[in-house]
């Protein structure tokens, strides 16, 4: 039995072998509760056997989509390599330990700063009034481990179905589609 998570890994690895600046970047997609959409990039931090993960602040637009809405789209786009990979599914907060776990050990001490700073997606009156929050938290948390701020931490997507799209001449693209059945997943392909 084929995992598609499998071959998303080594496909972002690919990406990576071949001088992709962000081989992990994923366009996101949410929607509100009346259905609404959104789109942005984001940042794969993870992939499971049955999951990818990725970070937020829980108070963004996105954040706010989930906790109204949890389904999910997701792609990722090599254009190098001429593939892409889509998945579906429904999306949960992480447990708080993950959440601190990455917060620590992979976010550099800017970027948790920056997570104190920002109240991502509201607005503000220029970008100055970040830079000076920004500052505060700076001398606030000088000689000490920034923690991670509540409103802050992670998502998993439980992928219910994947595809895994390779470009061909002539437009005869192979699409393989992947449909999660319990522990199992069943394989299709799809017309180009």
């Amino acid at each position: 039995m084929t995992n598609p998570l499998h071959i998303l890994t080594t496909w972002i690895d690919d990406a990576r072998d071949a001088g992709d600046d962000d081989p992990s970047a994923m366009a996101l997609a949410t929607a509100t509760r009346a259905g609404l959409p959104s789109c942005r990039i984001v940042l794969c931090r993870g992939v499971g056997e049955r999951s990818v993960r990725f970070f937020t602040n829980y108070e963004s637009r996105k954040g706010v989509d989930l906790g109204e809405n949890s389904a999910v789209a997701a792609t990722f786009y090599w254009r190098s390599l001429a593939r892409q990979a889509r998945l579906e599914g429904i999306a949960a907060q992480l447990p708080t330990s993950d959440s601190d776990a990455y917060f620590l050990e992979h976010r550099p001490r800017g970027h948790r700063l920056q997570s104190w700073a920002s109240r991502q997606s509201a607005p503000i009156a220029s970008l100055d009034e970040v830079r000076l929050r920004y500052t505060e938290f700076e001398k606030r948390f000088e000689g000490q481990i920034v923690p991670r701020p509540d409103y802050w931490g992670g998502f998993e997507i439980i992928v219910d179905t994947v595809e895994l799209w390779t470009s061909g001449s002539d437009r005869l693209h192979e699409r393989r589609y992947f449909k999660r059945e319990g522990d199992s997943w069943l394989e299709s392909l799809l017309s180009p």
